[in-house]
């Protein structure tokens, strides 16, 4: 969520952070002076037409939205600016971290508020509206798209030293825990922290040979020693998930989201468009 909060205020970052934080470089090619003043001023020109139109096209929708009396729902705006707060340790975490790219939670919360009525506009002037229909001709369209990989859970323990490697295979013959073993012996020390667990890795994502030993294992069995990079490792399977396609149910709601939020950015593009061309831009510089 706190990437959330980076993505919100983006165009806070992108133009405060810039003026609060230039780079202190200085550059001569054969006695010729390239300054960070130089910088400045090549980004600036590279990214200020763009976000100018940008900026003219939200105002655009915003007006609509005025003039279609849009307005997003107070306990939406909450819950959006809730779920944000909710990533720190409370609001005042939060307006810490507000404060430091020169934002405030009142700041914030208006930046919700135009999202969500440029969104809202978008729909209501589309008359966008999605329901199970849709959701079931997009199901029945990308069955195979939606299915769920073959993959495996796995452990590992990893060591620099082969002889420490088949020490800890002895250890795990005579009955040792993988995960405790990963955590007292693995050289690596981000293995040592989770005991091993590196999650579902799916079919496809390992070099052939490797994919080839760890898929072969049933639930709880675990590999000899095996050469991986700089050093040696075991493995243990701790499930296995075959290729499976969901049921419709169980992904209805994302698949509505889905095409709700491509069915918006969609509208959003025609909308800009034809209030484009009614629109009277004056632009000086």
């Amino acid at each position: 969520m706190k990437k959330a909060l980076l993505s919100l205020c983006a165009v806070v970052l992108a133009a405060g952070t810039a003026a609060a934080q230039k780079p202190s470089v200085t550059v001569t090619v054969n006695g010729s002076r390239i300054t960070a003043d130089d910088i400045s001023m090549r980004l600036w020109w590279t990214n200020a037409e763009r976000t100018l139109q940008d900026l003219v096209d939200e105002e655009l929708i915003l007006q609509e939205a005025r003039r279609l009396g849009v307005k997003p729902a107070a306990a939406e705006v909450d819950a959006r600016f809730k779920a944000i707060a909710d990533s720190y340790k409370g609001e005042k975490e939060m307006e810490t971290a507000l404060k430091g790219i020169g934002y405030s939670s009142r700041a914030l919360r208006a930046l919700i508020e135009r999202q969500l009525s440029i969104r809202e506009t978008a729909i209501k002037s589309a008359g966008i509206a999605v329901g199970d229909e849709q959701a079931k001709l997009f199901y029945d369209a990308n069955r195979e798209a939606l299915a769920r990989p073959e993959s495996v859970r796995l452990r590992q323990f990893f060591t620099t030293v082969r002889a420490d490697a088949e020490d800890a295979l002895r250890l795990l013959n005579t009955g040792a825990d993988f995960a405790t073993l990963a955590m007292l012996k693995a050289s690596d020390e981000n293995l040592k922290r989770t005991g091993g667990e590196l999650g579902y890795i799916n079919r496809g994502v390992l070099i052939p040979e490797l994919e080839k030993e760890v898929f072969a294992l049933t639930p709880g069995k675990y590999t000899g020693v095996i050469t991986t990079g700089t050093g040696f490792s075991i493995f243990k399977s701790e499930d296995y998930r075959p290729r499976s396609v969901p049921e419709f149910e169980a992904v209805r709601e994302e698949l509505k989201a889905l095409i709700l939020n491509q069915a918006v950015a969609q509208a959003t593009r025609d909308l800009t468009a034809r209030l484009r061309q009614s629109a009277k831009i004056d632009v000086k510089r």
